[in-house]
This record gives C-alpha cells, sequence and structure tokens, in this order.
C-alpha cells in the first residue's frame, strides 16, 4: 500500500522520462497521482453497501429489521463480512447472512434488538462491509423512545 506522502515522494523520483534516439518509442514514467489510485485508492469504489432505511425508531425490548445491499464493480470477486459498531449497551444486530459469498453482490437482512434497560436517545451506528482488503460502510440511526 503505497500512502499518499510516499506517492509525493515517488512522484519526484519517478519523474523519468527514456527518449528512444530514433523515435521508435518513447516510455514516459510519471508517478502522478495515477500512482496512488492504482497503488491505494484503486479497489475503494469496488464495493459499496447501504440499508433500505436509515432511521430505525425501537422501543426497548423491541427489534427492527432491515435490509443491506452490496454492490460491487471492476472485477470484484471476494466475499464481503458484516459487522456494526456504534450499537447502544445491551443491544445487538444479527445479520442474516452475515458473510455475502463471492463475487460479493447481494443482501442481507438485519435484526436489530434493543435492550429492555438501553437508555433513550439518537445512536448513529456504522455498518462496516469488508472484502479483499476493500472497506465500505454506511451509517443507520437507532431512536430509542
Amino acid at each position: 500500500m503505497i500512502r499518499r506522502s510516499s506517492a509525493q515522494s515517488l512522484r519526484q523520483v519517478l519523474r523519468v522520462a527514456i527518449y528512444a534516439l530514433a523515435g521508435a518509442f518513447v516510455l514516459l514514467a510519471v508517478a502522478a497521482p495515477a500512482l496512488q489510485a492504482q497503488a491505494d485508492g484503486a479497489l475503494s469504489g469496488q464495493l459499496k453497501i447501504s440499508a433500505n432505511q436509515s432511521i430505525y425508531v425501537i422501543g426497548r425490548g423491541n427489534q427492527a429489521t432491515g435490509t443491506l445491499t452490496t454492490t460491487i464493480c471492476c472485477g470484484f470477486n471476494y466475499n464481503v463480512y458484516l459487522s456494526a459498531s456504534g450499537l447502544p449497551a445491551g443491544s445487538t444486530m444479527v445479520f442474516s447472512p452475515g458473510v455475502i459469498p463471492a463475487p460479493g453482490s447481494g443482501t442481507s437482512k438485519m435484526t436489530i434488538w434493543v435492550g429492555i434497560n438501553t437508555k433513550p436517545g439518537s445512536y448513529p451506528i456504522t455498518i462496516l462491509a469488508t472484502g479483499g482488503g476493500v472497506k465500505a460502510t454506511t451509517k443507520i440511526y437507532v431512536l430509542v423512545p
């Protein structure tokens, strides 16, 4: 993985131009933003995740369900693993399936259980999809009245 600062250093080092005297071919190796895109960011747009709704109002001791959809492009072909962070204490979230098989495009049912002792409030939940070294996130909100 090439980081942005490394790419900047490489940009300076790799500004190499090799010109054939006969003009048969010209090879220009220029470390520009494309180098970083290839090494670091080319995969970033290959996996996306979305939820069918962004706000879930769930009373204490109750549950709600939703659907997550992963979409892929550009040759992505990996299992996609789902996880969540930011759940309120005493609450759980389950994905069915928890792994979307390769090539990675599909849906998963999400079930959110809010604990009986969960404090009322608004809770931002980040849902993470990972596969093949690529990460994608979406955010939902659980409102506990």
